[in-house]
């Protein structure tokens, strides 16, 4: 499938993606009225750096067949990365959080494994999350903590918006807090 790629797309919004930047992630493609959104995984995708900050053509190789023929209808395809690729730790509120290091990671380290499922330890804020029998809802805060859901409202501690973390594990009896972990609920 070729798309063409606009003068403000890639990382750096100059028009200019590296061959298969954009393998393994996502592409939806939206035909004309009446509109229909076809998603497809991105196998490959060829360079596009001509000229620097035009943008041009690109050709995208995607996991099946398309439903319909897009070569001859008027239609507007979105890409998305890989969101594994190219993770970095930060310090953004709206940065989005896609696993956790179980150990810690020296930056000049180019790979890693991370979490996305089950018991895991993750740095509280230090606001007693979990204590309460229902108050067991965590959410990840910008600075690479988690905050129960009711105290993330606090502007210091971002939003009750912020990205589900998971709920905390395990109280005592009681409701006081246990050990300092959470069930990780990223992606199973």
């Amino acid at each position: 499938l070729t798309i063409t790629v606009g003068a403000g797309d890639g990382i750096l919004g100059d028009g200019v993606i590296a061959e298969d930047e954009l393998a393994g992630g996502y592409i939806v493609i939206f035909t004309p009225a009446p509109m229909q959104a076809i998603q497809r995984l991105i196998i490959a995708n060829t360079a596009q750096a001509i000229p620097a900050g035009v943008g041009g053509p690109m050709t995208v190789t995607l996991d099946k067949p398309l439903s319909q023929n897009v070569d001859i209808l008027n239609f507007h395809a979105e890409c998305t990365p890989n969101p594994y690729r190219d993770v970095q730790t930060g310090a953004w509120q709206q940065s989005p959080v896609v696993g956790v290091p179980t150990m810690p990671v020296p930056l000049v380290t180019p790979y890693c494994w991370l979490q996305t499922w089950g018991p895991c330890w993750v740095t509280p804020t230090g606001v007693n999350e979990g204590l309460g029998n229902a108050n067991r809802v965590v959410v990840f805060v910008g600075n690479g903590t988690i905050n129960d859901r009711e105290n993330a409202n606090v502007p210091a501690h971002g939003s009750e918006k912020n990205q589900h973390a998971g709920f905390a594990l395990p109280n005592l009896l009681g409701g006081a807090p246990g050990a300092p972990f959470i069930f990780l609920q990223i992606a199973p």
